[in-house]
């Protein structure tokens, strides 16, 4: 088991970028791991792995799955990671519901900081888009 997680942290590691990683072999890493110890932590790790190779709707899948088979919806990460997939798939109102969850459910000052500001750009962007829309409705009721 620790061996599949430090091949895991070593492809990271050895990675230019994050665009230039292997998320192949670090997907199949996963699914040796959870063969071993299948755990709903592993399995949201894994869910990263599976949005870059599979796309972000499949992981999106597998982890409201996993949330209806396990306590993971009580961890802040879990929040996070579903914010960023949807974000991505440019469901800004879902992300910005996952993030504002997360941020309640974080104990940590750093990592409620860094959501909070994702979560912030997220508001504004749906807020400016709103007001484009009021306006176009305004000038097609002129």
């Amino acid at each position: 088991m620790y061996l599949i997680l430090a091949t895991i942290s070593a492809s990271h590691c050895i990675a230019e970028s994050f665009e230039a990683t292997n998320w192949e072999e670090i997907l199949r890493l996963y699914d040796d791991l959870l063969r071993l110890e299948d755990s709903p932590t592993a399995r949201l790790n894994r869910s990263v792995a599976l949005a870059m190779t599979q796309g972000n709707q499949i992981a999106i899948q597998e982890l409201e799955s996993l949330q209806l088979n396990s306590d993971i919806g009580k961890h802040y990460l879990f929040h996070a990671t579903m914010g960023e997939f949807y974000k991505r798939e440019k469901n800004l109102i879902k992300a910005v519901e996952h993030l504002s969850k997360a941020i309640e459910l974080s104990e940590n000052e750093r990592d409620s900081k860094l959501l909070q500001k994702k979560c912030r750009a997220l508001s504004l962007f749906l807020n400016l888009a709103c007001i484009r829309v009021k306006i176009s409705i305004k000038t097609l009721e002129l």
